[in-house]
């Protein structure tokens, strides 16, 4: 599902990169580990509407926290000038729900 429904994905990548680099503060919530890695510079991880974590993606989508509030593995990696997200595919449900 598209971040912003009626854009095209070239038009939202356009506006993220944009507001990240209009030297403003921008709120905004994403589902996206993706878009959330690569274009934000502060995350706040939320689990049944507490913080889990806070800070830089690095800090933040730890295997562990990905793990624990996501049910998946992965984690935010450092990659040229951005952070990247790395999902190798596999799930977590040790709690054996879905």
């Amino acid at each position: 599902m598209p971040m912003l429904p009626g854009f095209s994905l070239p038009y939202q990548l356009y506006l993220l990169d944009y507001l990240k680099n209009s030297g403003k503060t921008i709120l905004i919530v994403l589902h996206d580990l993706h878009l959330a890695s690569g274009f934000c510079d502060r995350l706040f991880l939320l689990k049944d509407g507490k913080n889990v974590a806070e800070g830089t993606p690095e800090g933040v989508l730890t295997p562990e926290h990905v793990r624990d509030v996501f049910r998946v593995n992965g984690h935010a990696v450092r990659k040229r000038d951005r952070t990247d997200f790395e999902l190798d595919m596999s799930l977590n449900l040790s709690d054996g729900s879905l």
